[in-house]
């Protein structure tokens, strides 16, 4: 389950990459992504994709223990919160991202 801190982590090691391995030299891209997986990943791209991180809003939804349905239409505000509605032996917590303009406050 991503959390908030795993969140800020994230957008620190995207900044930090950019920031060290984003030269325009697509030989070091390739050490990172694979020959042919960087493509089309530049300065710009990692930039945007931070900034939609830092403008999003981390909530929390119980889904089927095999991760693949949601076990209720219910958002949750915390991963507490979710754990504690759900039977945790049939339910695991999963992480959503939701743009901050569209999360009501």
């Amino acid at each position: 389950m991503l959390t908030a801190k795993d969140l800020a982590l994230i957008r620190a090691s995207l900044l930090f990459f950019q920031e060290e391995n984003c030269t325009g030299d697509s030989s070091v891209m390739q050490h990172y992504f694979g020959r042919n997986s960087c493509r089309g990943i530049t300065t710009e791209t990692i930039r945007s994709l931070r900034e939609r991180l830092h403008c999003c809003q981390l909530r929390f939804v119980l889904v089927t223990g095999d991760g693949l349905q949601l076990a209720s239409d219910r958002i949750y505000r915390t991963a507490q919160r979710a754990e504690r509605s759900g039977n945790s032996s049939q339910f695991i917590v999963g992480s959503l991202l939701i743009p901050r303009s569209k999360v009501r406050e």
